[in-house]
């Protein structure tokens, strides 16, 4: 019967056009499987749901479009639209007290997903539609209604007004219905009639105590309504306080109605202004307001739910905001872990927890360290359900598996860089070693560690040592330093360190002996490994750059032979300069098509650079005061020390310690410099201990004068794998401006694209003299402030020029061949020139164009280059 009615609504044609319905229908029930089938492949496609609704509507088709609706808000929160049409026709459809309540069920759902002034209107006129005979209770349920949409949006300063006119309407309608007819006025009818005004003026109160749009006129509304109230100064001085207070926001309303629809860092400045004023219900509204526009933005929700853990911590407002933040943002760890620890918090159930937890493990993270973080916030929240005190067998039992599959779900997904660091399996040690007492099943769990790669890292055996230290015994302790100095290969030197501490501190002499003799042992066969591993990579390193030289020379010799040109092959080959001046000596002239000599080309002998003999020894000079200043590699050294890059070349030694100041002494700063004395921007610094590497390789990419820094670890340089410090794929968060004046600043660049998002880095590429290069990268906290500035700011006028702004999308490095020094003709053509700049060249074209054919022609009898006398014999027989 509901069916029908859909049907008949979308189906008012006349007779003449049956054969052109019938066309549409089949056409709308082909799009409809389409649209299914694509669903039933991924259904996390959330425009074709969209699609599916409006095109089931359109096919009248109730059953599926009910339940079409039903799994889109399954998986998503819905928009004000797409409620308002749901509920809509649903209130058409409803006649029963059975199906009203149903809309109502939906009413409720729908003003949980978003804040909607719309859906709250809605809500209140349906529910005075359906007053009826019940009298007094339906009054009541309508001003319940009302109450709660005050509560939630009458503090909207552009629409709020809306829901508190809606309010006074009712009661005043309700005010009317008492009068009397006759002049015949009962005392119980003037008590009531005296209760419905006060409640009218309460809710004018209520009203001009807010800052909303247009209050002016609700103020005049209150003085022409009752003769008494009027006068009262507490109503005309809550009045003139929210006036004052709508002028100052006033700002931010226009700069939200003038913004385009992403709207973060407008809203973000508004709510920095609120909580400066520091009213908390003003700055939920406001939160609320922002999460309409901005619902994607997982940076807004945690903002949002971080000030009602601080300010609230109300458990019956904070825990829906969550559950609303992870349907909008399922893919953000960060809101996962903080609902999960809100349960916790506020006394949830076990059950609740684990709910959660799984529904998380469903949203499908990015990477294996969302998963692992996920993970070790629900095994924290097991761990904390044990009371150790009492009987705890079972949920000690339930934390064991979980430990066991939360360390299976990240191996058989992501392999052994899972858990790289295997995080979850050494919190499982410490929990047998700490709570359990259970050393045995401690040291078992790290040698599971141990032989998933980590055999030879330093670092790991060191934390093993901690906890025997800690929870074991000192035999254990001897035999785990003992089997750590074995297998260690990195940096067995902490290993050394750390026994002989450990033989200080618990140890007799002859037990720190034998450690020292045992290290002492190792440590030689490990410099001999080291200094055989230097010399084979010294040789393979000499064997490539045998093999580069003979590489070139090849190619030297075919590009030479190509041009039919001795001197082009002798200076390419860097000939001694007795042959430069020996070829000088003999005219070289050639010959055109009749025989005649062609005199030799202006500045024909400045295409080959001959240096002076002054350059020649003090290049010569500076090269062997290089080689005096080399430095041999010390191995040692360079297991407390780390390697810095990308400094910006104003950065002394000073401030280099100052950034590590907090890690540990620095023992020396080695900043490499040129001839001049000036940075090349990059340096080495050493440590005055060894363990204090690692945190020193933490401050990766931290700034020095503005600039990120590079820290990483200082190799062998025939050891290093050279790579791009920046990534090399497509950013989306990140953008490529191109286009710049030369005299705009980092602040001029900040100060253009700010508007579009929050940003978290801006660089402006620099010469060495701190000049501009015209381009600069910008980057955003978020990949929709991103999209964003590139629409509205590609082609964009800054300081008269038009600039070009669009995703960072490096293109792939490729390995280039090393290019030769051959030397080019200019643009003329007509001379050969070095390594020098383009010039234009004055010989005239006639002889450029009968020295050319002349060549030609000598290639022509010739492949290969001739010599001198070749050249020679050669004029002599023509």
């Amino acid at each position: 019967m509901e069916k029908t009615t859909i049907a008949i609504n979308y189906n008012e044609d006349d007779g003449d056009s049956d054969d052109s319905s019938d066309e549409d229908e089949s056409g709308l029930l082909t799009e409809i499987e389409k649209l299914e089938a694509t669903l039933q492949t991924n259904p996390y496609l959330y425009d074709i749901h969209v699609a599916l609704i409006a095109a089931l509507k359109k096919s009248g088709n109730l059953e599926k479009l009910r339940r079409q609706r039903e799994q889109m808000s399954s998986l998503f929160p819905l928009t004000e639209v797409l409620w308002l049409d749901w509920i809509r026709d649903e209130m058409n459809l409803s006649v029963s007290d059975v199906e009203k309540d149903a809309v109502v069920v939906l009413f409720e759902r729908a003003v949980k997903d978003y804040l909607s002034v719309e859906l709250w209107l809605e809500y209140a006129q349906f529910s005075i539609g359906r007053m009826g005979s019940s009298g007094e209770n339906d009054i009541c349920r309508c001003r319940e209604v009302f109450e709660r949409a005050i509560v939630a949006g009458g503090l909207h300063v552009s629409k709020g007004s809306v829901l508190w006119e809606a309010y006074r309407e009712f009661e005043k309608a309700i005010l009317m219905t008492l009068q009397p007819l006759d002049s015949d006025v009962t005392a119980e009818r003037e008590q009531a009639i005296s209760r419905q005004c006060n409640r009218i003026l309460n809710i004018f109160k209520r009203q001009l105590s807010v800052p909303l749009l247009e209050m002016e006129k609700t103020y005049e509304e209150f003085e022409d309504w009752g003769s008494v109230e009027k006068r009262d100064p507490n109503v005309k001085f809550v009045y003139n306080k929210a006036h004052a207070k709508l002028k100052k926001i006033t700002p931010f309303e226009e700069a939200l109605f003038r913004a385009e629809p992403s709207t973060e860092s407008v809203y973000r400045n508004y709510i920095n202004f609120e909580m400066q004023e520091g009213e908390p219900t003003r700055i939920q509204c406001l939160y609320e307001r922002a999460i309409v526009d901005n619902c994607l933005s997982s940076l807004m929700w945690e903002e949002y739910v971080n000030y009602l853990e601080v300010q609230l911590k109300i458990s019956d407002v904070i825990l829906p905001v969550y559950e609303r933040a992870v349907r909008n943002c399922p893919w953000s760890v960060k809101l996962w872990q903080g609902y999960l620890r809100a349960l916790e918090r506020y006394n949830e159930s076990s059950d609740k927890v684990k709910e959660v937890t799984e529904t998380a493990l469903a949203a499908g993270f990015s990477s294996a360290d969302e998963f692992r973080e996920l993970w070790l916030t629900y095994l924290d929240f097991l761990r904390r359900q044990i009371n150790w005190n009492q009987d705890h067998d079972e949920v000690l039992e339930l934390l064991r598996r979980t430990f066991e599959k939360a360390h299976k779900h990240l191996i058989d997904g992501f392999g052994l860089d899972g858990d790289f660091n295997c995080l979850i399996l050494q919190y499982w040690a410490r929990i047998e070693a700490k709570y359990c007492k259970n050393m045995e099943k401690a040291r078992e769990i790290w040698n599971d560690i141990l032989h998933l790669g980590h055999m030879q890292k330093a670092q790991m055996w060191l934390e093993y040592s901690n906890l025997e230290k800690a929870f074991g015994n000192a035999k254990h302790v001897r035999k785990l330093f003992a089997r750590a100095m074995q297998s260690t290969s990195d940096w067995p030197e902490s290993i050394a360190e750390a026994w002989l501490n450990f033989e200080r501190d618990e140890g007799t002499l002859e037990q720190w002996e034998v450690a020292l003799s045992k290290i002492k042992s190792r440590m030689k066969i490990i410099q001999e490994k080291r200094l055989q591993a230097v010399e084979q990579n010294a040789t393979e390193e000499e064997a490539e750059k045998l093999k580069k030289t003979e590489t070139v020379r090849q190619n030297v010799d075919g590009y030479a032979k190509c041009l039919g040109s001795r001197s082009l092959k002798r200076v390419a080959m860097k000939r001694k300069f007795e042959d430069l001046n020996e070829q000088t000596a003999k005219p070289n002239f050639t010959t055109d098509r009749d025989g005649f000599k062609i005199p030799r080309m202006p500045n024909q002998d400045r295409g080959v650079h001959k240096p002076s003999q002054r350059k020649l020894e003090t290049s010569s000079k500076g090269s062997f005061e290089k080689q005096k200043a080399f430095i041999e590699q010390d191995s040692f050294r360079d297991e407390r020390s780390v390697f810095l890059s990308n400094l910006s070349f104003d950065v002394d030694e000073s401030m280099i310690k100052e950034f590590f100041s907090e890690v540990a002494q620095v023992k020396e700063i080695r900043l490499v410099r040129d001839y001049k004395g000036r940075s090349k921007g990059f340096c080495y610094v050493e440590f005055t201990e060894w363990d204090v590497v690692q945190k020193a390789l933490e401050k990766d990419r931290a700034t020095i004068a503005g600039r990120p820094v590079f820290v990483s670890k200082c190799e062998d340089k025939s050891k290093r794998t050279k790579k791009f410090k920046y990534s090399l794929s497509e950013e989306k968060s990140k953008l490529f401006i191109k286009g710049l004046p030369f005299s705009a600043t980092q602040n001029d660049v900040v100060e253009a694209f700010k508007s579009f998002g929050e940003l978290k880095e801006v660089r402006l590429v620099t010469y060495r003299n701190g000049h501009s290069k015209g381009y600069a990268f910008v980057e955003y906290k978020d990949e929709v402030s991103a999209t964003i500035a590139v629409e509205k700011t590609n082609g964009m006028v800054l300081d008269g020029h038009a600039i070009s702004v669009a995703i960072s999308n490096p293109s792939q490095r490729k390995m280039q061949e090393k290019a030769t020094n051959i030397d080019k003709p200019s643009l003329g053509g007509a001379q050969i020139r070095g390594r020098s700049r383009t010039q234009l060249t004055l010989l005239p074209r006639v002889i450029v164009k009968t020295q050319s054919t002349a060549n030609d022609s000598a290639k022509e009898k010739s492949e290969k280059a001739m010599s001198n006398d070749d050249f020679r014999n050669m004029l002599l027989s023509e």
